[in-house]
């Protein structure tokens, strides 16, 4: 079982990202160019949770604590949808970075 460099990738039309993105494109509909940027914008976070934690359980490597096969559960594709699923952080790291984008109109409605 190789735990070296991981490559993950990520389904995009999982569930938890497109209600992310729609909730999104409809607070920024009248918006120019809305779309493309909140689905960059979300994507963009959802990606730095994952890289997170394949970052995170990649440093458990060569301590006692975690077996060879419990880092390899740990990077399952089970492990790391579970990852990405708390929103409340992520829904505040979009909101922000939609804000500036846009301005605070989705700050008002979104919160």
């Amino acid at each position: 079982m190789h735990l070296g460099p991981e490559l993950v990738l990520i389904n995009a039309d999982f569930r938890v990202f497109t209600d992310m993105v729609d909730r999104w494109q409809k607070v920024y509909a009248s918006a120019p160019g809305a779309p493309t940027t909140v689905q960059d914008v979300v994507r963009d976070w959802f990606e730095q949770a994952l890289v997170e934690a394949v970052l995170g359980v990649q440093a458990l490597r060569g301590g006692r604590e975690w077996s060879r096969d419990e880092l390899a559960a740990a990077l399952s594709k089970e492990a790391l949808s579970t990852a990405v699923m708390p929103r409340f952080n992520t829904n505040a790291a979009i909101r922000g970075s939609l804000a500036n984008r846009f301005g605070a109109l989705g700050t008002r409605i979104a919160a």
